[in-house]
């Protein structure tokens, strides 16, 4: 069964048992979201990407259109992207039985590679991307001062 974040139930997946195999008979947007990175992520997250884009996050992810799907995707990287850098790992123990939930840790270089990959989608679906901004700024050089911060004029030097 697929380990969503105290989310299994909220997005409502249901595996069926097929010859020892599972079959997954419901996949909404929310597990096509979790899927799409191989991170814990929030189900709160989730949720608010969906709302962001007027979808439900119980819709069926065939029912929503590919572009919407993808942007909701590059929501989701923007996020990962502009959250921390670090996440620890949790480890629960006792009597002898243990289980971690892993953490994870993300370089300048990853961040950036979600940011292109994020901006790629928004760019092929017409909205307007992330941190691509830039500004020429052009200088004519320094004024000179004609009057003093009293208002009194400065007197004038003579070469």
């Amino acid at each position: 069964m697929p380990n969503y974040p105290f989310a299994h139930n909220m997005t409502g997946v249901a595996l069926k048992e097929n010859e020892g195999a599972p079959v997954i008979s419901s996949f909404t947007i929310a597990d096509y979201l979790y899927g799409s990175v191989n991170f814990d992520v929030p189900s709160e997250v989730i949720v608010k990407i969906c709302l962001d884009r007027d979808i439900d996050y119980h819709t069926e992810a065939m029912n929503v259109e590919k572009p919407q799907r993808d942007l909701c995707k590059a929501d989701l990287l923007v996020w990962m992207a502009l959250g921390v850098s670090k996440r620890s790992n949790n480890v629960d123990s006792d009597n002898g039985w243990s289980h971690s939930n892993g953490g994870y840790t993300l370089t300048e270089a990853d961040k950036e590679l979600f940011l292109k990959t994020a901006n790629a989608i928004y760019e092929e679906n017409g909205e307007s991307t992330i941190g691509k901004t830039k500004a020429k700024i052009q200088s004519f050089g320094i004024k000179p001062a004609n009057i003093g911060i009293d208002g009194m004029p400065l007197p004038y030097i003579a070469k």
